[in-house]
């Protein structure tokens, strides 16, 4: 994160996915959304975006991983740029996930809010901590 008296400017995201039934789950897509004053960097961590769609309310940046057996985890990591200095907070949106249970039947679910406060990463608690998905 790079921070100066005069804000953030620049910030890492990381997506944590956990599987974490007794089954594999399968067509996993993660959607994560970026307000418009925060734009995307071009070096992603190991898993790269199967699409990056920018719109009036920001930039939706999706990745696709076939399988995640159960246990297994992935993390998800990119580094962003705001286009002006923040001072104070910023929200982001919450990332979407989305995949298809051992009946097929698709399932979304929704990670908790994250914060950047004054240089300082601040986790939301999410109701119902049925995790699959999880922002730092």
């Amino acid at each position: 994160m790079k921070y100066s008296t005069d804000g953030v400017s620049e910030f890492k995201v990381l997506l944590h996915l956990k599987n974490n039934t007794n089954k594999p789950i399968k067509d996993i897509t993660i959607i994560d959304v970026l307000p418009k004053l925060i734009q995307p960097r071009t070096n992603f961590g190991t898993l790269h975006p199967s699409g990056i769609e920018r719109g009036d309310k920001g930039i939706r940046i999706m990745w696709k991983i076939p399988e995640l057996v159960s246990g297994e985890e992935r993390i998800i990591s990119y580094e962003v740029d705001a286009q002006f200095k923040i001072i104070g907070d910023i929200s982001l949106p919450k990332a979407t996930v989305k995949y298809k249970n051992k009946n097929n039947r698709a399932i979304h679910i929704s990670s908790n809010s994250a914060k950047v406060v004054s240089g300082i990463m601040v986790e939301e608690s999410s109701p119902g901590d049925r995790p699959a998905t999880k922002r730092r």
